[in-house]
């Protein structure tokens, strides 16, 4: 029987901010599970003419992981549904006979494209109520019946554009002497120097309890903190952004059980604590891109590495007297190992019912680091890719940020704040 191991547990919970799963085996306990499920989905759906989620789900269970009597059943339905599959092409004109391709068309409340580029849509067969909306034009809403099996079917609107009413003129407002060039309200940056910003970020990390599930059975969603010091060094719309940060890990206590083994058996279950902190060194690319005076839309990268600390315990469990399920809510750790073996559920407390346990896992165990001869590794990349997010500028000495992304421990948002160097004209 496997077990938890520490290695594993940390791939999950310094990658993942937690996790505590040993390797996951080379096919899981419910691929077939999952292919017959989609099977099952699948003949409701072409049945009930929902071709568009049949293809989906008779994909599925035609993986190389599914038996191969279903493989063929599926390979075969996922070509029958290909052929009986419609699509239909979007057109609309105008009084005028004008072809109009700026219309948002909607299909059943759902927007299906906003440019009739003449290209292929699939829908499922049957009547479908749609809605054609384009700027300055009356709304068109119509039933069609899409034709099984039909390719190309045409659907074509006639569209009332009323011309736009005559712009009022725009009053033309002096700026205020104050506001003119290198004052401290004047935003605008030369591509040709390079400005210094220098101030605070605070970034928080979710790691979703399904990103864990993938690892391990059990858990809960989970959330970091990081704070820090940047320096913003920017010129021609990109900036450069080193930072150091602080993180924090902790967690309290979660239990967990392995992936893919059986969850009766308490042997198979580990409750973990972090307390882990790092101390990171990182760098931000980021290019922008005006959208306002005062506002820019950045994109780009990140990159560092961290420096990890702390403690992770990770104790084996034996279920409450009475029980012999464990779950989140029914559970004791283990304070020592010398306890009945056989049938009696503290037997999850001896080694010998953990393969390969080199220790009692007892007694608020402390998983070594990499120093120490473990699994726990010290040192842990940063990568956050993509980010994005707005730059807002109020004035020459300002700056602040608020952005998101995806990274190795989870989805992440961002806000910063900082002082610029660069100097008012007198």
């Amino acid at each position: 029987m496997k077990k938890v191991t520490a290695r594993s547990l940390l791939a999950v919970l310094v990658l993942s901010a937690l996790s505590a799963a040993a390797p996951r085996p080379a096919f899981a306990a419910n691929d077939k599970a999952d292919c017959a499920a989609a099977l099952k989905s699948a003949l409701a759906e072409r049945t009930d003419n929902k071709l568009l989620k049949a293809s989906v789900d008779f994909a599925t269970c035609a993986r190389p992981v599914c038996p191969k009597a279903m493989q063929k059943q599926c390979t075969d339905a996922l070509t029958a549904v290909a052929a009986s599959q419609p699509t239909v092409i979007f057109s609309a004109k105008d009084a005028s006979d004008n072809p109009v391709t700026n219309v948002t068309v909607s299909v059943d409340g759902a927007v299906v494209t906003s440019n009739l580029d003449g290209k292929p849509i699939p829908l499922d067969p049957g009547t479908h109520p749609m809605r054609f909306e384009a700027e300055g034009a009356t709304t068109v809403s119509k039933d069609v019946v899409v034709v099984e099996g039909a390719r190309n079917q045409n659907v074509k609107v006639d569209l009332d554009l009323n011309p736009p009413a005559p712009a009022a003129p725009v009053a033309v407002v002096k700026p205020a002497e104050s506001d003119g060039p290198g004052s401290m309200w004047d935003v605008t940056e030369d591509g040709s120097k390079r400005y210094y910003f220098i101030g605070l970020r605070y970034r928080g990390t979710i790691i979703p309890q399904f990103m864990l599930n993938i690892f391990v059975n059990g858990g809960k969603t989970l959330y970091s903190n990081s704070i820090g010091l940047e320096l913003d060094m920017r010129k021609d719309n990109f900036s450069l952004v080193p930072a150091l940060s602080y993180t924090e890990y902790g967690t309290g206590d979660i239990v967990f059980s392995q992936k893919g083994q059986d969850a009766t058996m308490p042997s198979n279950w580990s409750v973990v604590n972090s307390s882990l902190k790092g101390i990171y060194g990182s760098v931000d690319l980021l290019w922008s891109v005006k959208i306002a005076k005062n506002w820019m839309f950045e994109y780009g990268a990140a990159f560092g590495l961290g420096v990890i600390f702390g403690d992770l315990q990770n104790n084996w469990v034996y279920p409450n007297a009475g029980n012999s399920q464990i779950s989140p809510s029914n559970y004791n750790e283990c304070q020592t190992s010398n306890l009945a073996t056989g049938s009696n559920p503290q037997a999850s407390c001896q080694p010998q019912n953990h393969s390969n346990a080199s220790v009692a896992k007892v007694g608020g165990y402390v998983e070594p680091s990499w120093v120490g001869g473990g699994s726990i590794p010290n040192v842990f990349p940063l990568i956050n890719f993509p980010q994005v997010g707005l730059r807002y500028k109020p004035f020459k000495q300002m700056e602040s940020r608020v952005g998101f992304g995806f990274s190795l421990t989870g989805f992440w948002f961002g806000l910063s704040a900082n002082y610029g160097l660069e100097k008012p004209a007198k």
